[in-house]
């Protein structure tokens, strides 16, 4: 089972993209909240992953955030490269579009694909429960693409439901945590840094509830916190 090494990557990468890269402000959070928790990230950048992790340092001190990403079989160099996004807390997740890669890559057997489609999901399943039931954060963005323009329909909503089903079955609170990254304009100079704004919402309950209707709820919420990049600029 993977085993993140948080503090030399996340933490320094999230420094060196506030002193460097960003004039990072985070908004909310000011609560301390105890996992175990599922992070639900708006996503617009590659920053994103280091950002939401400090938002998760910052509210829950202790604990761990594991990050979903995107299945990189069949790729060249990336795919070789799954072990190093392990290590540092990352896990794969297979969508029906990354079969279409698999196809052009050379498998076209229908039942080879559903065979490595079940057996990434089945492994992102088990990792998902234990990172819960070691009281740590799974983060994921249901947006399912990366878009720095707009809040795009949320669609995911399988990792919610197997936290509801957690949470009935072992009676332990899952904390529910919508996190917001709204980035500023682009400078024009190399010497100023761009505003991120990084809005740690408030959670939201699960319980007696549904996946979907959950899921309404933080598409609700990020409607109504997101940020153009010239309000994030005057704010």
């Amino acid at each position: 089972m993977i085993r993140p090494v948080f503090d030399f990557c996340y933490t320094l990468s999230a420094r060196v993209a506030a002193v460097f890269a960003f004039r990072l402000r985070i908004e909310g959070g000011e609560r301390r909240l105890q996992g175990p928790a599922l992070v639900v990230g708006k996503h617009a950048s590659y920053w994103d992953i280091p950002l939401v992790a400090r938002a998760v340092r910052r509210v829950f001190r202790r604990i761990y955030p594991w990050f979903e990403m995107a299945s990189f079989h069949g790729y060249p160099l990336l795919g070789r490269l799954i072990w190093f996004l392990e290590w540092n807390g990352g896990f794969a997740v297979m969508r029906p579009k990354d079969l279409i890669r698999l196809k052009k890559g050379g498998i076209t057997d229908k039942e080879e694909l559903k065979a490595i489609m079940r057996r990434v999901n089945g492994e992102a399943a088990a990792t998902r429960r234990h990172v819960l039931e070691r009281g740590d954060a799974v983060c994921f963005f249901p947006e399912g693409t990366r878009d720095p323009g707009r809040v795009a329909p949320l669609r995911s909503f399988h990792e919610i439901e197997e936290a509801l089903a957690y949470m009935v079955e072992t009676g332990r609170e899952v904390t529910i945590l919508p996190v917001l990254p709204c980035y500023g304009s682009r400078p024009k100079s190399l010497f100023r840094r761009r505003r991120v704004l990084l809005r740690i919402l408030e959670p939201v309950s699960g319980e007696g509830r549904d996946a979907q209707a959950v899921l309404a709820e933080i598409q609700e919420a990020f409607d109504k916190a997101w940020l153009e990049p010239e309000q994030v600029d005057a704010h």
